[in-house]
C-alpha cells in the first residue's frame, strides 16, 4: 500500500510525497514571472526530502500541464530567494524534463495548420 506524506509550509498544506515524488498543485498565477520558474518553500522542500522525495511533479490546475524534475536538478541548477514570503528554492521552467520539446510543440501549435515555410531573400543597400 502506498502512503502519502503530507507536506506543509507552516500550517498550509502545499503538497505530498508518494513513491519518492513530491507532488504539488499550483494555480497559474503562482508561477514566477521573472524568471519564469516554479518555487517551493524551503521548509516544505526539506520536509519533502526527509520524506524520501527524489523527484518533483508540479501540476498547473488551469491547464493540467505537469512539470517534472529530479530533486538534484532543482538543488544544483535552481536558485534561492526571499521575496517577502520566506526562503524559497525555484527552478526555471526551461530546466524541467521535456521543456525544450514542449516549447517546440507550443510553437507548432501556434502556427496555422495551412501555413507553409516562407523563403525570404534580403538585399542590403550600400
Amino acid at each position: 500500500m502506498n502512503k502519502d506524506t503530507l507536506i506543509f509550509a507552516g500550517t498550509q498544506r502545499v503538497g505530498r510525497v508518494r513513491d519518492g515524488v513530491f507532488y504539488k498543485n499550483v494555480d497559474e498565477r503562482h508561477l514566477l514571472r521573472r524568471p519564469p520558474a516554479i518555487a517551493w518553500d524551503m521548509r516544505a522542500w526539506e520536509q519533502a526530502k526527509a520524506a524520501g522525495a527524489i523527484r518533483v511533479c508540479v501540476c498547473v490546475r488551469e491547464t493540467g500541464r505537469e512539470y517534472r524534475a529530479d530533486v538534484t536538478t532543482v538543488e544544483a541548477r535552481g536558485f534561492r530567494f526571499d521575496r517577502g514570503w520566506g526562503q524559497q528554492i525555484a527552478l526555471p521552467l526551461t530546466l524541467f524534463d521535456g521543456a525544450k520539446k514542449d516549447a517546440g510543440q507550443a510553437v507548432a501549435a501556434a502556427r496555422p495548420a495551412d501555413s507553409k515555410p516562407v523563403s525570404v531573400q534580403l538585399e542590403m543597400a550600400l
